[in-house]
């Protein structure tokens, strides 16, 4: 006599595709029925829900757990894209009145100490049990609390410096623990997709002395970074105010990316902090880009993207005269300093393997528009002109780029004031309308 059909017979084949219509939770209670059930369901769509996971950095967040499925033969051995989650904790009346531009709320205590104990355990696990022995990416963001306690969504929060001071202490220890932990990464975002948040300058320093942070990095092949002024740079501090400790924070920022030998793509994104009444530590930190060309030794590119940065002409046609593995340049937000965009156009028509470009509102003392390029301006004006962006592709990427500079002042209207706000959301400052002001002068 036959026996009865039951789940424990059922085909490993028949058990996948039942996994593959149930949500996480659903597959969670299938595999507790029994330990065949188990075994069967695991092998196929379960073990994508291990591929990524997201860590937040908090008292209540989720560490412990991710130690705990870092141990040997556990499937979160299968991870290959982490993302850590810095936490902003809500404002109260007492760390406004009291908050300053040290990091003093953020000095080690038994908490943090314990967190970051917990993420180098799971970290030294990965490089010990991963299949990979390495994360193929590793992102930093920050969230935070709005009122009431409620959790806001992470481009909005009641007082940026903490924010900042979130970023800074979330890049510390993911830094020092990756370091302790000897883990590489291949792709690593600090802070690149988080809007009004970015790593001050000042922070990367800290972390470099740390043995194996060159190590951990000498495998790392796309590095996404998003920088800003120290976050003392608009305080009157002569030690915070002098081009000395702006030159120091720069040939940090450089030292870190030297570290990273086998780099094939760079994303910078500048945040600037402040725009007026700024000082000689602040005007070097902003063109961290320039001394990058000067001292990063880039020579591997293939992908290069520039966003909000401020530069000059000669350090990047510097930068471009070493790129020979260049195919794809992206330039977003960019202020020349000094100098025209007419040779660097011309220069990235000898980069022969360049098969992509796109350019979105540079500027030359005022903002420029591409002659013969397809689209409209962002924003009427009272004379005609051409589109503020242009891309190309394939062998059009090393065609000529024509562009004039705009001419006449921008017509009112809600377009105009859309655009200028999403600038100053995308390029800071957080919390002035310096800012505005400035970018409404450029076009």
């Amino acid at each position: 006599m036959s026996s009865l059909p039951s789940l424990e017979g059922m085909p490993e084949e028949l058990v996948e595709a039942v996994v593959q219509l149930l949500e996480l939770s659903d597959t969670c209670s299938l595999r507790q029925s029994c330990r065949d059930i188990a075994a069967k369901a695991s092998r196929g769509r379960f073990r994508t829900f291990f591929i990524v996971k997201r860590v937040r950095l908090a008292p209540d967040g989720n560490v412990a757990e991710f130690a705990h499925l870092t141990q040997p033969e556990s499937l979160g051995c299968l991870l290959r894209g982490l993302t850590i989650v810095g936490y902003v904790p809500a404002e109260t009346d007492d760390t406004h009145d009291n908050h300053d531009d040290s990091d003093e709320h953020f000095e080690p205590d038994d908490g943090s100490t314990k967190l970051a104990d917990l993420l180098k355990t799971a970290f030294g696990n990965l490089r010990r049990n991963s299949p990979l022995r390495c994360l193929r990416s590793l992102s930093l963001e920050v969230d935070g609390q709005g009122e009431e306690g409620r959790q806001s969504p992470r481009l909005v929060f009641t007082s940026w410096p903490r924010t900042w001071e979130t970023a800074g202490h979330t890049f510390r220890i993911a830094m020092m623990t990756l370091a302790e932990s000897g883990l590489l990464v291949e792709r690593l975002d600090v802070f690149g997709n988080v809007n009004r948040c970015s790593l001050a300058v000042d922070k990367i320093g800290p972390v470099l002395p740390h043995v194996g942070i060159h190590s951990s990095l000498q495998n790392l092949r796309h590095l996404t970074l998003s920088l800003s002024h120290h976050a003392s740079a608009g305080i009157d501090k002569v030690e915070s105010r002098s081009a000395a400790m702006g030159k120091d924070h720069v040939e940090d920022v450089c030292r870190f990316i030297q570290s990273c030998t086998q780099l094939e793509s760079l994303d910078l994104h500048w945040f600037g902090l402040g725009h007026s009444g700024k000082n000689d530590a602040a005007l070097e930190e902003e063109h961290v880009f320039d001394r990058i060309t000067e001292l990063a030794h880039l020579i591997s590119l293939t992908t290069c993207v520039l966003c909000g940065i401020t530069t000059t002409e000669a350090a990047l046609l510097s930068f471009l005269a070493n790129q020979v593995q260049l195919q794809s340049m992206t330039m977003t937000g960019i202020q020349l300093a000094s100098g025209h965009w007419r040779p660097i156009f011309d220069a990235l028509r000898s980069c022969t393997r360049l098969n992509y470009l796109h350019f979105d509102h540079l500027y030359e003392n005022r903002l420029i528009s591409f002659n013969g390029a397809p689209g409209k301006p962002d924003f009427p004006s009272v004379r005609p002109t051409g589109p503020n962006r242009i891309t190309r592709e394939g062998a059009e990427a090393r065609l000529p780029v024509r562009y004039n500079l705009k001419q006449g002042r921008p017509a009112g209207s809600p377009d105009t004031g859309r655009w200028i706000r999403e600038q100053h959301f995308r390029y800071g400052p957080p919390d002035s309308h310096d800012g505005i002001a400035g970018v409404s002068r450029c076009i």
